[in-house]
């Protein structure tokens, strides 16, 4: 687990106890102390807790660590959350409480989630300014807002920033920068990244140098880091959001694009609509495993590596389509228009995804989701990500079953199917609700049911 994330876990878990208290000394202001902690109460105190998460959530209170962001904004962003609570708790929700009753709980949930979390700002800048918890960063460009930066960063140690040196592009290294601890270049990004365990890369060229900075974040996709660059003249008056260090204004590049409550909804849903499926297809599965042994020499099941979230690799199942030591001599190559090696029940196993099911086994274990960018073998990954250098944003999210690429186009047989697929694998990234996941996924079974459409 990333120290990002970490910190927003944390954050949950304050908000849960603080809410909790605010909870338990209204029912102490209500009722008196004969009924503090009554077991009848301890059900609704926890519900209650998990409303104002999943509230906060919404407000985007856990989107990044609350250090990040200025106490102006924390505190409005808790009061506008909490408000709206009261208001669904008032109108929407039987209760015994009194206006006033309401009134007192809503300011006390505001004032001690609040303080909790300024408290946990304290300790986190303290920890920070005794070298404690420290994100490990690098700078890459030789250029004088990199070096502006790294004075700032190196100051201000409560921001959280290790920077353990500089990366150089080839072009702008000169003697002049010998005093600096230049780690290497562009290229040699991944073992940098790897050996010092770096957590933040900053860039300090402008955002409109599109193609240098995607030649950058291919040689990191496979690593959990994120990216930041400083900001131009063109980001501000185009309105780009940034984050303000000390003067120095950063644009997070390709942001965690699900928020705490989105992952978990998915996770949910990865977990009972697989195991529901499972065992609905059960009879199903046991005849196609019949099927498959009389059809052709072979396994029954087919395991491939496979390419996940941040370069994890994790080896997907599938029923067999096609005939035993189908790439021996071949090696890895993509699928085509009736392809030789597909047996003649692989292509019905194929055409209504049947051959797709063993994958519900990925999705329980969590190596992929139902819905996302289709996994894709390490060699062809390794070769796209250089012509495609937005074809590692896929690797943010955990692959999936079935995604709105798969539902929209057909399989991978050039490098044009690759580029399309990809956005659209893009437009789902950017686009995620849990409305277009089921949209998705009711496309797939449709897709499955009929043996048209997209495969």
């Amino acid at each position: 687990m990333n120290s990002s994330l970490k910190d927003r876990l944390y954050l949950v878990i304050l908000d849960f106890i603080g809410t909790q208290l605010a909870y338990w000394v209204v029912v102490f202001y209500k009722y008196g102390s004969r009924t503090l902690f009554n077991p009848i109460d301890i059900l609704p105190s926890l519900v209650s807790s998990l409303f104002w998460v999943i509230l906060f959530t919404l407000f985007g209170l856990y989107d990044k660590p609350n250090w990040e962001t200025s106490k102006l904004d924390e505190f409005i962003n808790i009061f506008k959350a909490i408000v709206l609570g009261i208001l669904i708790i008032f109108f929407a929700i039987l209760t015994d409480m009194t206006k006033t009753t309401l009134y007192v709980y809503g300011g006390l949930t505001i004032i001690v989630v609040f303080i909790l979390r300024i408290l946990y700002r304290i300790l986190v800048f303290y920890l920070h300014r005794n070298g404690i918890a420290l994100r490990n960063s690098i700078i890459i460009g030789l250029t004088e807002e990199g070096f502006k930066l790294e004075k700032v960063l190196n100051s201000k140690k409560h921001l959280g920033y290790n920077v353990i040196g500089f990366v150089a592009a080839k072009e702008d290294y000169s003697t002049e920068h010998e005093k600096k601890n230049i780690l290497g270049t562009v290229e040699d990004l991944p073992d940098i990244v790897r050996k010092n365990r770096i957590q933040q890369v900053l860039i300090a060229y402008p955002s409109k140098e599109h193609d240098f900075i995607l030649k950058i974040m291919g040689y990191c996709a496979t690593f959990p880091v994120e990216f930041k660059v400083i900001l131009d003249f063109f980001d501000i008056i185009s309105g780009h959001k940034s984050i303000q260090v000390y003067g120095a204004p950063l644009i997070k590049l390709f942001p965690e694009p699900f928020n705490l409550l989105q992952r978990a909804a998915k996770r949910i849903l990865d977990i009972i609509i697989p195991w529901t499926l499972v065992v609905c297809s059960a009879p199903l599965c046991l005849l196609v495993m019949i099927a498959i042994k009389l059809d052709s020499e072979g396994g029954i099941l087919y395991r491939q590596i496979r390419v996940g979230k941040h370069g994890k690799l994790f080896t997907l199942y599938k029923f067999r389509s096609m005939y035993k030591d189908a790439e021996k001599y071949t090696g890895p190559i993509w699928a085509k228009k009736n392809d030789p090696r597909v047996t003649k029940l692989g292509r019905i196993l194929r055409r209504t995804r049947i051959d797709e099911i063993p994958q519900f086994i990925n999705v329980i274990r969590g190596d992929m989701s139902l819905v996302g960018p289709r996994p894709e073998r390490p060699h062809f990954v390794k070769m796209l990500r250089k012509r495609f250098p937005l074809y590692m944003k896929r690797l943010n999210i955990k692959p999936g079953l079935t995604g709105w690429a798969q539902v929209k186009h057909k399989y991978d047989t050039s490098l044009d199917d690759v580029k399309e697929k990809l956005k659209y694998d893009l437009f789902y990234i950017e686009n995620f609700t849990l409305l277009f996941d089921i949209k998705i996924i009711a496309r797939t079974i449709w897709v499955a049911l009929t043996a048209h459409g997209a495969h």
